[in-house]
C-alpha cells in the first residue's frame, strides 16, 4: 500500500477508518494525533494565560487561599509528591541527615525571596528510586553528569591531572 507522504508501506501500517472506510497510513495518524495534542495543550495554556490577565485577583486569591490552607505545602509536600515519598518520608531523611545535603554535609544554602530553600530530593533517573537529599549545586551537577560514574571518575581524573 502506498502513502502520499511515507511512500510504500506494509499493509500492517494502514487501518480502515470508520465511517468512510478509507484507508489510512498509521505513521501519519500518529504525527497528526501528537500535534493535536500540542495544539490543546498550546490552547489551554494561552486560555490560562489570557485569563490570568483578565482576572488576577482570582487566581491570587486561590494562592493566598492555598497558602493559608496548607502551610508550607509547596516545599515539602510537593517536593515529596513529585518523587513518590511521603512528606513524612521526606521529614525523616531531613532529621537522618541532619538538614545537611548528602555530598558536602552542609546546610542549602540557596534563598528564594530571601528564604533558604529546602534541601532536593535526589532520585535515580534509570530506576526513579530516591538517593537522599542534595542542597541544589550538588543535585544540579550530579544531573549535568548524567548520573554517570564513568564520566564523574573521569572529570577527577581530569581535575587530578590539571589540578594546580
Amino acid at each position: 500500500m502506498k502513502c502520499k507522504k511515507h511512500g510504500e508501506l506494509e499493509e500492517n501500517l494502514f487501518y480502515v477508518q470508520k465511517g468512510t472506510n478509507t484507508e489510512r497510513c498509521k505513521l501519519c495518524n500518529r504525527e497528526y494525533a501528537k500535534g493535536s495534542k500540542i495544539r490543546r495543550k498550546e490552547q489551554v495554556n494561552e486560555w490560562y494565560k489570557q485569563d490570568r490577565k483578565k482576572y488576577p485577583e482570582k487566581y491570587k486569591k486561590y494562592a493566598q487561599d492555598f497558602k493559608k490552607r496548607y502551610p508550607g505545602r509547596k516545599s515539602g509536600v510537593e517536593i515529596a509528591r513529585r518523587r513518590g515519598i511521603t512528606h513524612q518520608e521526606y521529614l525523616n531523611m531531613f532529621d537522618a541527615q541532619q538538614n545537611k545535603c548528602a555530598v558536602c554535609e552542609k546546610g542549602e544554602t540557596r534563598k528564594m525571596k530571601d528564604k533558604v530553600m529546602k534541601l532536593t530530593v535526589d532520585h535515580c533517573h534509570l530506576t526513579n528510586k530516591v538517593r537522599g537529599l542534595l542542597c541544589h549545586n550538588y543535585n544540579t551537577g550530579i544531573g549535568k553528569f548524567f548520573d554517570s560514574i564513568e564520566i564523574l571518575e573521569s572529570a577527577i581524573n581530569y581535575l587530578r591531572r590539571n589540578n594546580g
